[in-house]
């Protein structure tokens, strides 16, 4: 019988952000659950929707997370909808957490701080991080 993936949290700021992480594919796939129905571990109860999940990981790696607002991570204010920013700074915090860099430490590959920079048509300064063997 199929386990699902352990619900972990990254921190952006105030805000913690539920989040799993199934597979060891070659690629990173990333899921958004969004909106009021949305819940990371709702979503393993439709055997639909768990049987579809398991085929994505099948061939990645597959990061899903509840935006802030909903599911599993932190409430935020009705009258303080999250800005595309900070739904974007939201998962690159996931992406880099500590415990997505502990799941590519036995790998053969690492990842590296490439510095701050500002990115064409993108507001504000991000951190990169490249992938080395």
């Amino acid at each position: 019988m199929f386990t699902q993936p352990e619900t972990r949290y990254a921190r952006n700021g105030t805000i913690h952000l539920a989040y799993q992480v199934l597979g060891e594919g070659p690629v990173n796939l990333v899921g958004v659950a969004s909106g009021p129905g949305s819940h990371v571990d709702f979503m393993w109860m439709e055997p639909l929707a768990a049987r579809w999940l398991r085929r994505l990981a099948s061939f990645s790696r597959l990061v899903m997370y509840d935006n802030r607002g909903a599911g599993m991570s932190d409430p935020v204010p009705g009258d303080a909808a999250p800005t595309m920013d900070e739904q974007v700074d939201d998962l690159r915090v996931i992406l880099v957490s500590r415990t997505v860099r502990d799941l590519v430490a036995g790998a053969p590959v690492r990842l590296e701080s490439r510095g701050v920079h500002d990115l064409k048509g993108v507001p504000g300064s991000w951190e990169l991080f490249g992938v080395s063997r």
